[in-house]
């Protein structure tokens, strides 16, 4: 992960899909809160069946929504991630001012967008780039981008401070 979780996280996912990095975070932050938003409730029924027992337990919260209104109320979280729904913002700096309103003051951000396959490196970086400016214009500080490889394919990962 881009950003390091500890044990009393309170972590928010957004977009997060089938749940796949809510169930890593929650084994990671379990005496903390992990929660996650998905606009998709085929997706969100795949992370509720697949952190049941977690929900059960009342450590991970899962909403459907999107990332433009999020339902939590400020400061929340101190560790907040998007993997690949960004793509999929229509207005991603209100996305991501939304992500900064609902952290707590020095908490950290990451995102991680993977463009389609077989984009050049170049254009990668000029993903984070852009996705690094977007960050800057939502409020974040000390923010950082690269190139990450996944398997044959490079991803734009970018991080920022509240």
């Amino acid at each position: 992960m881009l950003i390091a979780l500890d044990l009393e996280d309170v972590v928010l996912d957004v977009g997060c899909g089938e749940g796949l990095g809510i169930e890593r975070a929650a084994e990671i932050a379990a005496l903390g809160k992990v929660c996650g938003i998905e606009t998709s409730e085929t997706l969100l029924a795949a992370a509720r069946a697949r952190n049941h027992d977690a929900i059960e337990s009342g450590y991970v919260e899962l909403h459907h929504g999107g990332s433009a209104n999020l339902p939590w109320p400020d400061a929340t979280f101190n560790k907040v991630f998007a993997v690949n729904s960004p793509r999929d913002w229509p207005q991603p700096v209100v996305s991501l001012s939304e992500m900064r309103r609902v952290m707590q003051s020095g908490g950290n951000a990451a995102i991680i967008v993977q463009p389609p396959w077989r984009t050049s490196r170049e254009d990668v970086r000029n993903l984070a780039e852009l996705w690094a400016h977007r960050l800057d214009e939502a409020g974040f500080h000390e923010v950082r981008f690269g190139i990450l490889g996944v398997g044959r394919a490079s991803v734009a990962a970018v991080t920022g401070i509240a």
